[in-house]
């Protein structure tokens, strides 16, 4: 028989074989021992399975601790994929695939002349390509992106979900940013250094605290390295949320006070290593169905 190293994405969770068979509506016995450890397996077509546990993680893991091999089979697959490891958030890679280049379409005087010496249209192969976004807020697409040493060798690449769909923009309005403390330190009222604080444009406060918040972790988009906050700031009905093109406006939501009661009033959180410290993803999400689709009615009441 010939030997094969297989590479697809699956959907899967622990399940012992005798749940499996029940579930299935078979005897619990079926296929050896009820109390087997293993995974259900949920293939790409639909397809349904169960998979010992040994076999089942020596032939996979989870797509948040990839080999840079099976990235590249992700990408191939239509996927995007980023290093854990990569300092600027918001970073991913995928698989421009090949295609026909056209005359009429080049800007390029080189490229558009190449492509009319070869008849009007030439072959543009497949190539890596790399979104960036840096704390400074450049953004630029890098086309034929290599792979260093580390990038090869590194077992932490993930795959890249929808971010606009799994990502909630907060801005606050602050009264008083020494109610916050930047690495123990209390912020300046006049001149603050808190990340992401910028003068209130609307004037409901004095400053506006915008942070895009990953709903699933709590981390916080491009958040400087090293940086530790700690915020009991008062917000004065002031809070928005955006998620996607859906608006809040009104008072600040429970999963903003994570340290103390808030009242409504005020956001009550550390951020520490990127990340929002205890942050409560179900609560979160469960505000976003219950208020994101806030009527005009309903702010006024």
């Amino acid at each position: 028989m010939q030997k094969y190293i297989r590479c697809h994405m699956v959907e899967a969770e622990p399940m012992t074989r005798g749940d499996y068979n029940i579930s299935r509506g078979e005897p619990c016995n079926l296929n050896g021992a009820p109390e087997d450890e293993g995974y259900h397996v949920v293939h790409p077509d639909g397809y349904e399975s169960w998979c010992p546990k040994a076999q089942f993680e020596a032939a996979g893991r989870p797509i948040d601790s990839m080999t840079f091999g099976m990235a590249i089979e992700a990408m191939k697959k239509g996927a995007k994929v980023a290093r854990r490891g990569w300092n600027g958030k918001g970073m991913f890679l995928w698989l421009k695939p090949a295609t026909s280049i056209k005359a009429e379409w080049c800007k390029d005087e080189t490229l558009k002349g190449l492509v009319e010496a070869n008849g009007g249209e030439i072959l543009g192969l497949g190539t890596i390509c790399m979104y960036t976004h840096d704390a400074t807020g450049r953004k630029a697409i890098l086309t034929g992106w290599l792979a260093s040493q580390s990038d090869m060798l590194y077992e932490d690449w993930v795959v890249v979900e929808n971010a606009a769909a799994n990502t909630i923009r907060i801005e606050a309005g602050v009264r008083y940013p020494e109610d916050g403390n930047i690495n123990c330190i209390a912020d300046d009222n006049d001149n603050p250094k808190m990340p992401f604080l910028v003068p209130d444009p609307d004037s409901k406060g004095e400053w506006r605290w915008n942070l895009d918040v990953n709903i699933d972790t709590g981390e916080v988009s491009d958040w400087p390295k090293g940086v530790v906050a700690d915020v009991h700031y008062k917000v004065c009905d002031c809070c928005r949320i955006k998620y996607g093109d859906k608006n809040y406006e009104n008072y600040v939501p429970d999963f903003l006070s994570i340290n103390d009661e808030g009242y409504g009033d005020y956001v009550i959180l550390t951020v520490e290593d990127g990340r929002i410290k205890n942050w409560d993803a179900a609560k979160c999400r469960g505000f976003i169905n219950d208020y994101l689709a806030i009527t005009d009615t309903q702010k006024e009441d």
